[in-house]
């Protein structure tokens, strides 16, 4: 099942899987995401849930400022990095901005 969640740029698309588990879909089809999603149970708002199902590691879950470790080995405020703020990962130019939610 496919939902749409709203961010700062826009919308994306998150893939539902059985048992809590989810995947952006652009990480699911890049294979970011392992096939059947990742369980986001502990995970405390949407941006730290973000982080992870796009490939990410979230540092300092449950911080007043959790980071999230993108699929790039970049650290980004997990906020920031919901709301299109950082960098995207895939782009070869580093001001580019988060192409994911455009």
């Amino acid at each position: 099942m496919l939902e749409t969640r709203k961010n700062k740029k826009g919308e994306y698309g998150v893939c539902l899987f059985e048992d809590n588990r989810q995947c952006e879909e652009w990480a699911f089809l890049r294979g970011d995401c392992p096939i059947g999603g990742m369980k986001v149970t502990g995970y405390e708002n949407d941006a730290e849930i973000y982080c992870a199902i796009t490939g990410g590691e979230v540092e300092g879950v449950g911080t007043d400022t959790p980071m999230c470790k993108r699929i790039d080995g970049t650290l980004c405020n997990a906020q920031a990095n919901l709301d299109g703020e950082c960098p995207n990962p895939y782009d070869p130019n580093p001001s580019a901005g988060n192409g994911e939610a455009e």
